[in-house]
Formats: structure tokens, C-alpha cells, sequence
């Protein structure tokens, strides 16, 4: 059972526990992530999402990500969940974007971008949660994104990655 701790709107920490897959109260939130990888070659990690998934099964996304789980705070959740899904220890995450509020899924999204220079064969798939991935140049997204709603490659995020490999 994964336990998650719940929100309102601001972010502010609500005074319950809440079991994940059973229904959100009104007025309550839970904290996801979104991880973009970048090799230190200029390629995108794309992911397979599992064909056992309850939404987009099989589909591919551009990024690692999921739940917070009780205790944990955004970083903390990006870092285990790019982990559990790709076996990438991060040491380092950058944030793309500040928290986003999506009202129809009752999500906190903060939303991180992560180089490395993993040997591009070592990814570590997750069963239940992926079943593939490719490695794709910034092209190949860029041509994916206008066709699939999972590719989430966009003008900005790419100038505010190239902001973060500029700046560090």
C-alpha cells in the first residue's frame, strides 16, 4: 500500500494520509514529477510506458516521474522515481518549471531536467511501469511532440534547458 500526503491548492500540507488509487477528497492534491533526461550527447530518453498501465498504456513519454509518497518533498520524489524507472542516480536535478497546478487530475507538477552520461544500454526498466525506451536526438522529440501528448518538449522547456547547461 503507497501512502500519500495530501495538499490544498497553495501547496499547503492537508492533515491526512491518503492510500493511493482510492478517491481524492475535494479540495486535495498530490505531488507529481516529471524528469527529462538528457544524455551528455544531446539525446532525449524516451520511455515506454507498460502496457499494464491504467492510462496511455504502451505509449512513449518523455520523461521518468510519478507520485510523491508520504514524507517525501518534490526533489526527493523526482530523484527516487528517475531511479526506480531508468536506474539514473541524479546528482544533480535541475527545475524546469515552478509547481503547476493541474486542476482536472488534482496534481501539484513540478517538473525537473537531469543530464548524465549513463552508458546509453544501462537503463533499468521498471516492471509495471515501463517496458522500453530509445534514446532520440532534440529533432526526433521535437517531430514526436506535435503527434503524441506524452512528448512534453516544448520552445521553452528547450531554452530553459539550454539556460541550465549554460549556467552550470
Amino acid at each position: 500500500m503507497e501512502l500519500w500526503d495530501l495538499y490544498n491548492r497553495s501547496g499547503v500540507m492537508l492533515k491526512t494520509d491518503h492510500v493511493r488509487g482510492e478517491l481524492l477528497p475535494q479540495g486535495a492534491y498530490h505531488k507529481i514529477i516529471n524528469i527529462i533526461v538528457q544524455h551528455t550527447d544531446g539525446d532525449y530518453l524516451v520511455m515506454k510506458r507498460s502496457e499494464d498501465k491504467a492510462s496511455c498504456a504502451g505509449e512513449y513519454e518523455l520523461s521518468a516521474g510519478g507520485s510523491t509518497i508520504k514524507g517525501e518533498d518534490f526533489e526527493e520524489g523526482a530523484r527516487r522515481e528517475l531511479w526506480e524507472e531508468t536506474g539514473i542516480q541524479a546528482d544533480v536535478l535541475y527545475e524546469i518549471s515552478p509547481v503547476n497546478v493541474l486542476e482536472e487530475k488534482h496534481y501539484l507538477q513540478r517538473d525537473y531536467y537531469c543530464i548524465t552520461d549513463i552508458k546509453k544500454d544501462a537503463i533499468q526498466l521498471q516492471e509495471g511501469e515501463t517496458q522500453g525506451y530509445q534514446w532520440m536526438s532534440e529533432a526526433q522529440v521535437l517531430e514526436i511532440a506535435h503527434k503524441d501528448s506524452l512528448v512534453r518538449l516544448s520552445a521553452e522547456v528547450i531554452d530553459k534547458i539550454n539556460d541550465i547547461k549554460q549556467n552550470r
